[in-house]
């Protein structure tokens, strides 16, 4: 028999026990997403040749996207190597 964990940082406490049951906020980290919309404020594009590398130093994050629309962002090992 499979019992449920009450410790919070164990996988079965994460699970829910409904395989329809729908995203809650808790489970999911949708408040680690912030609500306002993220300003790229540096642009290192310039080092790479195959990725876009914008970074946000208020939000502390970074985007990074494939830039190769000639062959359909197709990766090549230069790209594996920029990322």
């Amino acid at each position: 028999s499979c019992t449920m964990s009450s410790d919070p940082a164990s996988m079965s406490a994460a699970r829910s026990s409904s395989k329809t049951a729908p995203p809650t906020p808790q489970r999911d980290g949708f408040h680690l997403v912030p609500s306002h919309p993220i300003h790229y404020d540096l642009d290192l594009t310039k080092s790479f040749q195959d990725i876009t590398y914008h970074v946000s130093s208020t939000d502390n994050v970074a985007r990074i996207a494939f830039n190769r629309p000639h062959v359909l962002h197709a990766f090549r090992p230069t790209t594996i190597n920029e990322v």
